[in-house]
Formats: C-alpha cells, structure tokens, sequence
C-alpha cells in the first residue's frame, strides 16, 4: 500500500478521535523555527539553513497533526554546483509524552520538497517527496509559549539525504 493512502488513513483516524473528545483550550498551535540542514549527495555533502513554519492540531493528549512549510535560507555547495531549498511542505502525525514542563515526542510524516542546482550558468531544478521521521522535546516557557529542538530525517532516496536539527518557538491558542 502506498505510503501516502496509509499516511491519509491514519489522519482520518486521528481527527476522528479529536471529534469524539471534548478538549479544553490549547487545541491549536503554530511554531517558527530555525532548521541546520545537511544536504547529502553522492560524493559530497554540505549544511544550509531553512527557515519553518508548523501549523498543528492537538487531536489528542498523545497524539498532534501538523503540517509544515518550509524555504531554504542559505545554499550548500556540493562539487561546485550551488544548490538551494527552494520550497518544502510536510504533513505528519506527532505522538507525544507529556511530563509537566516538558514534552517527548515522536514526528511521522510525508516531505515534498523542491531543489535548485546552478553551476557554470546553468540550472535545474526538481521535486520529489518521501517519508519522514524525527524526534524532539519542547520545553514550556509560559502557558502558552514553549521553546522546541528536535532532529528529523525530512528525505532519504535516490542516494539523496536531507536531515538536521532545529530550533524552534511556539505558542499555543
């Protein structure tokens, strides 16, 4: 079965559970991040930065859905070709531990993204997607803001990985 129809099927799932509870306030947030991306290529790898935006859901006391966007604030060079995120989208389910201050949890999702290389005056770009994983912890600051790092694995086929740490701030409605 195609990643995609098993990732859409457990969405449903997921906001069919967030229709049957009855939950308080915090049900929605948004964070801002900083992403250190490493770009490996066959032969050669380098870092850029990404800057991202996540929009979320709290369908569950143990489980959020998110979905992300994302653009590239610096590019990597690989064998003299210059290459830059031009644009990335996620969609992921988050299991999360909450204990107190702080919450453990756990990202499983889908990544589209869209690369540009240049070299010698040319350029090309493309698109392609694939499965992502992560795990990160988020620290509250106040009710409603909390500082969050996390790793993930956004990409990882055709001999091409993207993945890195990052840095966030969020605020819960």
């Amino acid at each position: 079965m195609n990643c995609k129809y098993v990732l859409a099927l457990a969405l449903l799932g997921a906001s069919s559970l967030a229709c049957a509870e009855d939950k308080k306030s915090n049900d929605f947030y948004v964070e801002a991040g900083y992403a250190h991306l490493n770009f490996d290529v066959r032969g050669g790898d380098d870092d850029f930065g990404a800057g991202a935006l996540k929009f979320g859901y709290n369908a569950h006391d143990n489980l959020a859905i998110e979905v992300m966007a994302a653009v590239g604030f610096s590019d990597a060079r690989i064998q003299g070709v210059k290459v830059d995120l031009s644009r990335a989208f996620g969609i992921y389910l988050k299991p999360k531990v909450n204990f107190g201050d702080a919450e453990v949890f756990g990202r499983l999702g889908y990544t589209d993204f869209r690369a540009k290389a240049r070299a010698y005056g040319y350029s090309e770009s493309d698109s392609d997607g694939g499965f992502s994983f992560g795990a990160g912890v988020s620290f509250s600051i106040t009710e409603k803001v909390y500082a969050q790092v996390d790793y993930m694995r956004y990409y990882d086929r055709k001999g091409v990985e993207l993945s890195g740490p990052s840095l966030s701030i969020g605020y819960k409605f």
